[in-house]
This record gives structure tokens, C-alpha cells and sequence, in this order.
């Protein structure tokens, strides 16, 4: 082995060391930078404050669209009861039936009076004719002719009254009654509800009210107000209202006035009555829009290809860019009609300074974080 070779592999082994040190020191320099990274301080706003939000937002209980008590209209034994509560049924299916052999006999002795008052009134109509029998007898056998024919149709309509069928389709909700009981006239034995619609109800303060502008046919203040449902436990999915019913005359006890909306049953969810939601309806103050937020001016920016956007603050104080679409402008706040969603954290100060990723301090918080979110996802 020569010396060159010697000295050759003491310099390659000098070279590998000084490399490994050099990308070692670098790994900690990029390190210490890293954490050294400032932590910029902002103005943070809550969207969906009370105060700001061009939405208000009601609860709500759910009842169906359609909903009767049904009863006979006749006395009697119960002799069939094939329903049962949450039993689905159709347009005229049997839900009861009395025991009918009393309302049979019935109406057998009346048609039997019948047919035979309505012989002798025949008979006496050709007599008077003949002028063989007097006006007096001849009006006493008519008259006798229609009481009989009334009550035959009574007896009828009583003999059909055993029965108790289905007015539309729907679910049997309660039953009140058993199989073989003794019931009266008009008591209730069940509740059946309509499966096509549900029915909001809510109760709206004189202060929302009053923004509404004057007495409006219902299908125009749908428009206006563009209500819908939330339901939280679909995750703030949201539904089309029509407003049904609303009420000019406040609750004696509550002072408020009442509403009823609607909407379909959606078939993909079990939506019962008694269950609650949240109407949302725009407050009145921006009637021409399609409602929003009202955030600080400060908070919005545009990008070099018009767009516009604020920045989120996510939970862990990071930064990040989101598109919005504003409406009208007034004082130092602006309408986001679209891409923000109640209990978002923007920034609304030193905005053109903030970028992507960046972590965030905030100054103060306007708002409310615990404000209502229930107004679905970002679009």
C-alpha cells in the first residue's frame, strides 16, 4: 500500500465528516427558523352575532301536515281493531268496524216501512186525481212517505257508521281504545297523521314583526323571508318552508304572534311530530337580498383576479384564505350572502398582511363563537 493511497482515504473520511456536520447544522438552523416564525397579531370577529346576522332564527316544534282523531259516529261493541300506533295505512282501509246486527235490523224495518209507505202514497196519488180521496188524506200519506224514506236513509247511514275507514293515507299515531269495548258516539279511539307533510310551528316577538313591511299575501312573504328548516341533528341540514298560516293577532299570555310553515316529508329521514327544529328567516332589513352576515368592511380583501375573500381562523389559530360573495355596504359593515356560516372566526385587521397557513393572535374577539350554528356547510 502506497502512501498517496493513505493519504487519499484520511482526506475522503475529512470530506464525508464535514458534510454530515454541514447538513446537520443545516437541519437545526431551518429548525430554529421554524420556530421562530412570528406569531402575528390580529382583530378577530365572530360571524353570526345577534346583532349582525341578517337572519333570525325561531324554534320550532313539529306536527304533521294532516292529523285527525277519528271516532264512530254511533254507538256499539268494537268487534274489529286491526290498527295498530305507527301502523302505516292507506286511503280507506278498515280501521274498526262495530258490531252491526242491530243497525241491520234497523234498517231492515225501516225499509220495510218504507217500501210500504211509499205503496200507499203511489196509491193515494192516483186517488187524488180522481178526486177519490180528499187533499188532506192524500198530503198525510205523503208526508208519511218522506218520514219513512228519511229514516231509512238514517238507518243506512248509521249501518255504514260500523265501520270506520281511512280518510287519507297516513300513520296510525295513538290508539285509545281496545278490541271488543263498549264505545259512545263520537269518542275517540285513534290519531292518525298524514305521512305527506310536516308542519313547523313558531312563535315570532312584535320586534321581528314589525320589520315586515305592511299586510302581504303569505306566498309573497315566503319570498321575502325565504324560510327555512334546520335540523341539528342532521347535521344543520337545511329545507324549503311555505309559510301555511301566520297569525295578526298576538298570544293574550306570550305576546308574540304565531306561524305555521310547511314542507314535504323527506323520505330519506324520520321526521315525527313533537320533534323540534329551527326556522330561519331573514330579519327584514335586507328584504331585497338573499340575506347573510353583516361582517366589518376591514374583514373583506380582493385578490389580483377580483375575487372576493376574508381569512378563517381555524382552532388551531391558523389562517386561511376563503372566497365570499358580498351584498349591499352600509356604514363599516358589509352583507356576506354567501360562504360564511355562523360561528366562523374571521380576521378584520391587517388583512392584506396575513397569507396562507399563517398562525394568529388575536387582539380581541367581536361576537359570539356559541351564536347559533346552524346554517349548514361552506358552499
Amino acid at each position: 500500500m502506497s502512501i498517496n493511497t493513505l493519504s487519499d482515504g484520511k482526506y475522503l473520511k475529512c470530506f464525508l465528516l464535514l458534510c454530515f456536520f454541514g447538513i446537520v447544522a443545516g437541519c437545526g438552523k431551518h429548525k430554529e427558523k421554524e420556530e421562530t416564525s412570528p406569531v402575528r397579531s390580529v382583530k378577530l370577529f365572530t360571524v353570526g352575532a345577534e346583532e349582525d346576522s341578517v337572519y333570525h332564527f325561531y324554534p320550532a316544534t313539529i306536527r304533521s301536515g294532516q292529523r285527525v282523531k277519528l271516532a264512530f259516529q254511533v254507538p256499539g261493541q268494537i268487534v274489529k281493531f286491526p290498527v295498530k300506533s305507527s301502523e302505516q295505512v292507506t286511503k280507506g282501509d278498515l280501521l274498526g268496524e262495530l258490531d252491526s246486527r242491530d243497525y241491520e235490523n234497523t234498517l231492515i224495518s225501516a225499509t220495510a216501512r218504507y217500501k210500504e209507505s211509499k205503496t200507499d202514497f203511489e196509491r193515494y196519488s192516483k186517488l187524488v186525481e180522481k178526486k177519490a180521496v180528499s187533499i188532506a188524506l192524500f198530503e198525510a200519506r205523503r208526508k208519511a212517505f218522506e218520514v219513512a224514506e228519511a229514516e231509512m236513509k238514517i238507518a243506512k247511514k248509521a249501518l255504514a257508521d260500523t265501520r270506520l275507514t281511512a280518510p287519507f293515507d297516513g300513520v296510525i299515531a295513538a290508539t285509545y281504545v281496545d278490541n271488543f269495548q263498549n264505545v259512545q258516539a263520537k269518542q275517540e279511539i285513534l290519531s292518525l297523521q298524514g305521512i305527506s307533510d310536516i308542519e313547523l310551528i313558531i312563535n315570532v316577538p312584535e320586534k321581528d314583526v314589525i320589520t315586515i313591511p305592511g299586510f302581504i299575501p303569505l306566498p309573497k312573504l315566503t319570498e321575502m323571508v325565504k324560510p327555512v328548516a334546520i335540523f341539528p341533528a342532521l347535521k344543520n341540514l337545511m329545507f324549503p318552508l311555505k309559510i301555511k298560516e301566520f297569525e295578526t293577532e298576538a298570544d293574550a299570555a306570550t305576546q308574540t304572534f304565531r306561524g305555521v310553515l310547511i314542507m314535504p316529508s323527506p323520505k330519506e329521514f324520520s321526521i315525527m311530530p313533537g320533534m323540534t327544529a329551527l326556522v330561519r328567516v331573514n330579519n327584514g332589513r335586507d328584504m331585497g337580498g338573499a340575506g347573510g352576515y353583516r361582517i366589518p368592511v376591514a374583514a373583506v380583501a380582493e385578490d389580483s383576479q377580483g375575487i372576493n375573500h376574508v381569512w378563517l381562523v381555524d382552532d388551531r389559530m391558523i389562517a386561511h384564505k376563503h372566497p365570499v360573495t358580498v351584498g349591499t355596504m352600509s356604514e363599516d359593515k358589509i352583507i356576506v350572502k354567501d360562504g360564511l356560516k355562523a360561528g366562523d372566526v374571521i380576521i378584520t385587521s391587517g388583512v392584506t398582511f396575513v397569507a396562507e397557513g399563517m398562525k394568529v393572535k388575536g387582539l380581541s374577539r367581536i361576537g359570539a363563537r356559541e351564536i347559533r350554528k346552524t346554517d349548514g356547510n361552506h358552499k
